[in-house]
């Protein structure tokens, strides 16, 4: 990993930024040491957890740096989180975090439209000699991020009618500044509000559009797998809602549980859901389902959201699962 940071190239005077606020750095301006950390792959603690803790030898670098971390992938772990570790207290909320996945063994990865190689995304179609093809869908929930728009301005949280007229500044909390969403991406209700104020219509399509976070597709009854991870930012605990899907609790236990959510997502927590009946739930039917963070209040209204889109048609640049042949049948694809 090689830091390209450099101060002269921070927006504000010592990396201090106003939004969103961490009261600490007018003592701990932003570090211009980074570091990368995962959770669940073994590796020496002492030279590639990312963390420089005690007596152990750094291992974050600074502007112009590079360095060497050695992960072992002795497992089929599924998703794995990523983050910064040199800087807890500022980094992440610029968006140090990320997520590695650790498939099984033999696995190849296609771009869903053009059947072609890829290495990494959000959305791929995994391709085993010994399994089924299957789709890949990849979020990453997070909170308290400095997100811009396309304009490149920063996304400021709406104070009117959230946040109760005060002359008492202590009464108005500011751990929740920040951005919310999937990605990197946001789709707030506030902006379709107030271009269109019909509340049942704020997630149609057809009006807006499709919203900015992911979007994924597929046919009735494919194989689904949805990774998903929180590694950022707050201490708040978030749950994940696909509307008309269920999985088990435990992937990889035939006899846990049917569920179709997931509570108590903090930070560092990963999942592996594994869509029982594939896309279209149980009786495989198409349409638009919502996925979503299950708090309305605070997460929906500022952005966590999305759709996941079953087509009943084929479609021109989405091939079928069907269609996704071995390394040993198509040469050209290979």
């Amino acid at each position: 990993m090689t830091s390209e940071l450099k101060k002269e190239l921070f927006p504000f005077p010592d990396g201090i930024h106003p939004y969103p606020p961490v009261k600490e750095q007018s003592f701990y301006p932003p570090s211009l040491r980074i570091s990368l950390h995962t959770s669940l792959l073994n590796y020496d603690v002492k030279t590639s957890s990312g963390d420089t803790v005690g007596f152990n030898p750094d291992q974050t670098v600074g502007p112009g740096e590079t360095i060497t971390y050695r992960w072992f992938v002795d497992g089929q772990f599924g998703m794995c989180s990523m983050w910064d570790m040199a800087d807890l207290r500022n980094h992440r909320s610029f968006g140090t975090f990320g997520a590695f996945i650790a498939e099984s063994r033999f696995t190849t990865y296609l771009d869903p439209h053009s059947l072609e190689k890829v290495n990494t995304g959000e959305n791929v179609i995994l391709r085993h000699p010994l399994l089924p093809a299957t789709r890949e869908f990849v979020l990453i929930l997070h909170d308290g991020v400095r997100l811009e728009d396309k304009d490149g301005k920063v996304i400021i949280d709406p104070m009117e009618g959230v946040i109760p007229d005060t002359e008492v500044l202590e009464e108005v909390d500011t751990y929740d500044y920040g951005s919310r969403g999937f990605n990197y991406r946001s789709e707030r209700l506030i902006n379709r509000y107030n271009d269109h104020p019909v509340m049942h219509e704020l997630f149609s399509s057809e009006i807006f559009g499709d919203p900015a976070t992911p979007l994924f597709e597929a046919y009735p009854g494919e194989a689904v797998v949805i990774r998903i991870t929180t590694p950022a930012e707050r201490r708040r605990s978030h749950t994940f809602h696909l509307h008309g899907h269920y999985w088990k609790f435990d992937s990889k236990d035939l006899d846990s549980r049917i569920q179709s959510f997931i509570g108590h997502m903090v930070t560092g927590h990963t999942d592996d859901l594994r869509l029982i009946g594939g896309a279209g739930g149980v009786f495989n039917f198409p349409g638009d389902y919502l996925y979503r963070s299950g708090n309305i209040r605070w997460d929906i209204e500022l952005g966590m959201w999305g759709i996941f889109r079953v087509h009943k048609d084929t479609k021109q640049n989405l091939p079928r699962l069907e269609d996704v042949k071995g390394e040993w049948d198509d040469e050209k694809k290979a």
